[in-house]
């Protein structure tokens, strides 16, 4: 027997049996009330609604003021689109108010929802995107009014919100720029929370690293569903240069000295990976750091060892460097060729002017010992490995890195340097390998890829305009404008004509609490010590990027450390001192000055009224007398300018 809906029963019984010969009454015994028909996604598909004059009525809710068509955004999916100014949604499963979960909305202008009659509410426009309007925390609920003046569409009303995508632009920024990253998220269930990896909690949010470096984001939705997405903000040099892909911005650990599992970046490049970790394969580049050069057979391990034992020397000794796996284009398997672009998140073209390349171990092995497993003996005469490295343009350049023809035995054992000059201007590469030996395996290794540099264009290296702003018997203080943080200075210095053996140098890195070090009113301070009176000096500072370790800027200058006249008077020492800004005099307060040249003309008169007072005179070079009168006393000093 079937019951109606949101209908009160009552449930009597009788008792078997007569008593006193007499029937006896029915009894109530309990009474009971049935809830509303379960709840049903409208899905607007022909198995799922009809349509009675101008309403559509789809899972268990009625649509006044739609039609259906065909999901534009979507295949194989129909959808409601309002046929005139307003949608009325009424709930037909139910005779009163009860819980509705919420629906996709699409819209090209702002939409006003009203729920059973109440203050309206503002939707924003979705450009042609479904959000989900989440309808759980609104209470019970009836009816639902949509209007708007433009488009709008509806879609799995009661259904689950659509999964959230997250989507981060990478950006290219010239060194001391900061770069603004915005986590674009779609479908979900809003509100969203962000956290991202260097802590901040905004949607859109401010960062200005001095390397290329990756960020990343994790966004919850209101739902508690959660995604995270990375994304690489590429540094290039102060004008705009590109900077080398040393492939050592990610440290990686001597416990697992690779990292085959996401794209990177490096320098002004961007490296493909794909990979599926289901099978914990990949193709494309992956990063490593291993010293070993052998290959025994242990593919998970030994598969990223090359033939050197480390990466391509740069400015120091180098640990990391790219392994490339070529397996050939295949979507169907999820492997690609391995595929580097330039300056991500512009659209510059640059040429090129080199990279390192070289064999992997199990390569080389491979070549000279063969591979059972496979069948397949040592290489023979006419036997090659080559590298094809293809450019946008089409341009292409081979690299034989194991060459046996025309009865050469060619193994490449060390970081071989390749021109692709030839190239011309590109703004990606495609790297592919090809072999004698179809079971040869498709690696090879990478490491320093550069970018060759205009040199009509401004000095890839900014000029640092150093000043030396006092000097004493053996000291000398210099300053020059600050450059942006985690750039550390190396200063150099030694007596002008004087062999490298004589140079003194410091490393000065502006994030350490250093004592050699002071930053002040947006300059750098810093003083050079163990210096000779009467002595020329050269003196230059570089800047460099780390852990790089790349020059960016750099300047230079010379300076004489001059001699420093002391006397005594009124029974305390006085010093004369010639610094750049002229003439320093301690020690004389309350003193007259009288200052002369060799030949004895007087060339000024001063009063001292401090303990410390720069007498600032642009004098020539040579020969003076300074007199000093101070309480019926006078002392005389002589200084060399």
């Amino acid at each position: 027997m079937g019951l109606e809906p949101e209908t009160t029963y009552e449930v009597y019984g009788l008792l078997h049996g007569t008593l006193n010969n007499k029937d006896t009454e029915p009894e109530l015994l309990f009474t009971f009330t049935t809830t509303y028909m379960p709840t049903r996604v409208a899905t607007f598909e022909k198995d799922n609604r009809t349509i009675e004059g101008d309403v559509v009525y789809s899972g268990t809710n009625s649509f006044a003021g739609v039609k259906v068509v065909e999901d534009f955004t979507r295949s194989r999916n129909q959808i409601a689109e309002m046929a005139g100014d307003k949608v009325t949604i009424t709930v037909t499963n139910s005779k009163v108010k009860i819980p509705q979960r919420g629906f996709s909305l699409m819209a090209d202008r702002p939409v006003y929802m009203r729920i059973d009659g109440g203050t309206r509410i503002t939707l924003p426009a979705t450009e042609q995107e479904w959000a989900y309007v989440d309808l759980a925390q609104k209470g019970d609920i009836r009816e639902v009014t949509l209007e708007s003046r433009g488009k709008l569409w509806i879609d799995d009303y009661n259904g689950d919100a659509l999964a959230m995508q997250l989507a981060i632009a990478p950006v290219s920024i010239n060194l001391g720029q900061q770069a603004q990253l915005t986590a674009e998220v779609i479908r979900g269930v809003a509100p969203y929370s962000y956290k991202w990896s260097q802590g901040d909690s905004l949607q859109t949010v401010s960062v200005a690293p001095t390397q290329t470096t990756r960020y990343s984001v994790t966004v919850t939705d209101a739902a508690g569903s959660q995604v995270t997405e990375s994304v690489y903000v590429y540094v290039n040099g102060l004008h705009g240069e590109a900077m080398v892909a040393t492939f050592e911005e990610q440290p990686l650990s001597s416990e697992e000295p690779y990292n085959q599992k996401a794209p990177f970046g490096s320098g002004s490049f961007a490296f493909s990976n794909s990979y599926n970790a289901e099978w914990n394969s990949w193709s494309g580049f992956a990063l490593a750091a291993s010293a070993d050069t052998t290959y025994t057979g242990d593919f998970a391990t030994q598969q990223y060892n090359n033939v050197v034992g480390g990466g391509q020397e740069l400015e120091g000794k180098s640990k990391q460097y790219a392994v490339a796996f070529c397996p050939g284009d295949n979507p169907a398997w999820g492997t690609y060729n391995p595929v580097v672009t330039v300056m991500p998140g512009s659209d510059r073209k640059v040429q090129l002017e080199g990279v390192y390349l070289t064999n992997t171990a199990w390569v080389k092995s491979f070549a000279t010992q063969g591979d059972k497993n496979f069948g397949s003996s040592a290489f023979k005469e006419g036997s090659f490995f080559i590298v094809t490295i293809t450019a946008d343009n089409g341009k292409k350049v081979e690299v034989p890195l194991i060459d046996y023809r025309n009865k050469k035995r060619e193994v490449v054992n060390d970081w071989k340097w390749v021109d692709l000059s030839s190239l011309g201007e590109v703004k990606t590469l495609k790297f592919s390998t090809q072999s004698s030996d179809t079971n040869a395996p498709s690696y090879f290794a990478m490491d320093n890829l550069h970018i060759k540099q205009d040199a009509s264009a401004k000095p890839a290296k900014e000029q640092i305009a150093l000043e030396v702003v006092a000097t004493t018997e053996s000291t000398a203080q210099i300053r020059w404008q600050t450059l942006p943080t985690q750039v550390s200075y190396t200063v150099s210095y030694r007596p002008v004509g004087a062999d490298a053996s004589a140079t003194q140098t410091m490393r000065l890195d502006p994030t350490q609490q250093l004592r050699s070090l002071e930053l002040r009113d947006g300059y750098v301070y810093t003083t050079l010590e163990g210096l000779q009176t009467g002595t020329r000096y050269e003196v230059t500072v570089e800047a460099t990027i780390m852990p790089a370790m790349q020059t960016v800027a750099q300047g230079k200058t010379t300076f004489t450390i001059q001699a420093t006249a002391i006397n005594a008077i009124d029974g305390e020492t006085a010093r004369v001192v010639a610094t750049p800004e002229g003439i320093l005099v301690m020690g004389l307060q309350g003193a007259t000055i009288e200052l002369y040249t060799a030949s004895g003309a007087q060339v000024g008169r001063y009063q001292i009224t401090e303990p410390e007072q720069l007498i600032a005179e642009q004098l020539q070079s040579g020969i003076y007398i300074v007199a000093a009168h101070k309480a019926g006393e006078v002392r005389t000093f002589r200084l060399i300018l």
